[in-house]
């Protein structure tokens, strides 16, 4: 634990020095830009990047660059889910765009996503091709997933259908995060394809959980509105398999709900009774552990030893227990 909270740590001073790069700027843009890297998150990402490095390699503090450039671009992709959303809160704190407007919310992404390309544009010539290779590859497969959960908004999806959507909405970033790491440390193709593996079913598996801590969860644990996508009418996993399992009766209430205009707190409670009833919670945890243990599956086929693997599966733990 001291270990990652160290990780955490350097990479918050290594943000901070992004930030001083930034002196030039007009003082009301950067303190949006400031803003944003602020509402510290776990830093799950470049943690991720950091932990598969270490598999293959000791001196983290030469990948830093790279691990701050995910981080980076993981923030610029939140800028602009929050604008298409129009979220007005992120990690507990109110959002950009709902204190900056969508304008300038646009261009603070903008400015991070330039930031993290330069980031990366540091890394040494040999690791370039594949790096940049790894990163073109995860920002169009997140444009199509973003793309799919919007089209989402208006067809019912099946938990298929979903899955498919969060690969590219959410795993695709930190399979990307854990596979770059592997060619940092120079590992082999094979380790390279098992750690983009486990990224995969670890990103899975977090969105499931986040869809049901959306539910289930306390505000003031989880930083955000408790129900906010019930309200929001998104078609989350719990809300599709609620969909595949109910009988008629529920069913009808659910397309009500998703038919209306103006969703009631009545309607709320209504359709989270629907989840209880049917017991969604249990069922979407079950889903999330098989893809946990897939991902654990993936880290036992690694060929490193296995005092190497420890702080990665611990982390994983931290992420598979989470409150928020």
């Amino acid at each position: 634990m001291d270990e990652i909270r160290g990780i955490q740590k350097k990479i918050d001073e290594e943000i901070n020095a992004v930030l001083r790069e930034y002196c030039l700027l007009d003082k009301s843009f950067l303190n949006a830009v400031q803003y944003v890297l602020d509402l510290k998150g776990k830093r799950i990402r470049p943690l991720l990047m950091i932990l598969s490095y270490r598999l293959f390699k000791d001196d983290i503090n030469a990948v830093f660059n790279q691990a701050v450039a995910l981080e980076l671009f993981h923030n610029f992709t939140l800028v602009h889910d929050d604008i298409m959303d129009n979220s007005d809160r992120r990690r507990g704190k109110e959002t950009v765009n709902n204190l900056w407007g969508n304008d300038v919310a646009i261009l603070v992404g903008d400015i991070l996503l330039v930031q993290a390309h330069k980031l990366l544009l540091s890394t040494s010539g040999k690791f370039m091709n594949d790096i940049m290779s790894v990163f073109t590859d995860m920002s169009m497969k997140l444009c199509e997933g973003q793309f799919i959960d919007i089209k989402g908004a208006y067809e019912v999806a099946s938990t298929d259908q979903y899955i498919y959507m969060i690969k590219g909405k959410t795993a695709v970033l930190l399979a990307s995060c854990l596979e770059i790491g592997a060619i940092l440390g120079e590992a082999s193709a094979n380790d390279r394809k098992m750690l983009y593996e486990l990224g995969i079913n670890l990103g899975i598996a977090f969105q499931i959980e986040d869809d049901l801590l959306d539910v289930y969860s306390e505000q003031s644990v989880c930083g955000k509105n408790v129900k906010r996508d019930i309200l929001n009418k998104k078609k989350t996993f719990l809300l599709i398999k609620a969909i595949e399992c109910g009988d008629n009766e529920q069913k009808k209430k659910i397309y009500d709900y998703l038919h209306t205009t103006n969703v009631t707190p009545y309607m709320v409670d209504e359709i989270k009774q629907i989840y209880d009833t049917l017991r969604i919670s249990e069922q979407c945890k079950r889903i999330a552990s098989q893809y946990y243990l897939a991902a654990e599956n993936c880290i036992k086929s690694l060929s490193v030893k296995e005092q190497a693997k420890e702080s990665l599966r611990y982390f994983i733990k931290l992420l598979q227990n989470r409150k928020s």
